[in-house]
């Protein structure tokens, strides 16, 4: 009878066990499931350059330099052109997850304009450079803070333009620009940031050197 008795005592103890294994398993399952949503849906933005100082950064909020090299590597993209009737409507559809739909239409209408001013095509053979001058780098006033996701962001750059072999314009300007936040998307949109419309008008700020 006792060895009846300790043979049932353990079946016991065993189904026990095997309940409280089974709990552990869906508890550990349920927070493994927990952990790869929450790091499916966090993007970190980590400066360019950590290695003096380090850097504290907060999931979702890309700082200033994120923002600035987002607009100016979009915006320099799409005003650097070869043949003007060629890549400057094609820039605009490779850049299409990059920006509004707003301000895709305000390019669009940009380059109709320019398609046919006066019935002259103004864009065949012309090649457009922008570049940012040493003292044209960025600088924390270069971005201003709007809240909900927004940003002001002011570029400045030497823009060089030619017709044929013709120099047409070499100037210095400003370009306000508006950014704004997005959901990221690891196939379209990396950065998680678009291009939303202008900020004011382009400024000409200067001659450009010789």
């Amino acid at each position: 009878m006792k060895m009846i008795s300790r043979a049932n005592n353990i079946r016991v103890i065993n189904r026990g066990l095997m309940g409280i294994i089974a709990i552990l398993a869906v508890g550990y399952a349920g927070l493994g499931l927990a952990i790869y949503s929450l790091t499916g849906n966090i993007t970190v933005y980590i400066p360019p350059d950590i290695s003096a100082a380090g850097a504290t950064v907060q999931a979702n909020q890309p700082p200033k330099t994120t923002v600035y090299s987002f607009a100016n590597y979009i915006y320099q993209y799409l005003n650097t052109w070869q043949d003007g009737a060629r890549d400057y409507p094609e820039r605009i559809n490779n850049s299409r997850f990059y920006m509004t739909a707003r301000f895709q239409d305000e390019l669009q209408a940009d380059h109709d304009r320019l398609q046919n001013r006066n019935g002259i095509n103004e864009l065949v053979g012309r090649r457009r450079e922008l570049d940012l001058e040493d003292h044209f780098h960025f600088d924390r006033d270069s971005v201003e803070i709007l809240g909900a996701g927004r940003w002001r962001v002011l570029l400045k750059y030497r823009i060089l333009e030619h017709v044929g072999q013709t120099r047409v314009k070499n100037a210095l300007i400003a370009v306000p620009l508006t950014v704004s936040k997005t959901a990221s998307d690891p196939v379209s949109n990396q950065w998680g940031l678009r291009i939303s419309g202008m900020a004011g008008r382009i400024e000409r700020i200067g001659e450009g050197s010789p």
